[in-house]
């Protein structure tokens, strides 16, 4: 698993998700969780990096505080994931936190929803 996050917030939520699924599945998984903040994927370095454990994880999960719309170097990372991933095997996990308005979905539900249909990855939205 990897967890992509930009504040602590979205990161703490993230850790808080993995941990009740290591725990849920413990006797039939093993889990390991890998972490980045968003400014680190506008390294091409690390991003190139993060790419690679992420094509080989189960899960990614993309954990933000501002639901309008994501970094261009986070968008370019997941395309680039999404492009490496093995889509029968591979979840994107969307975090996003509650602004207080009636609607759960944001602008960023809906890039990765639209990402994951693309190219057949299954879509779990989420907010915290």
């Amino acid at each position: 698993m990897i967890v992509a996050y930009d504040e602590a917030a979205a990161q703490q939520h993230a850790l808080r998700l993995f941990d009740h699924l290591s725990r849920s599945f413990e006797s039939r998984l093993e889990f390991t969780c890998t972490q980045c903040r968003f400014d680190q994927l506008a390294h091409r370095q690390f991003a190139s990096e993060a790419s690679a454990v992420a094509s080989s994880a189960n899960l990614v999960i993309i954990g933000t505080v501002h639901g309008e719309d994501l970094p261009s170097a986070v968008k370019k990372w997941i395309i680039h994931w999404l492009e490496q991933s093995h889509p029968s095997n591979a979840a994107l996990v969307a975090a996003v936190k509650n602004t207080g308005q009636n609607n759960d979905t944001t602008r960023v539900h809906a890039y990765l929803q639209d990402a994951a249909n693309q190219v057949g990855v299954n879509f779990f939205p989420g907010v915290f």
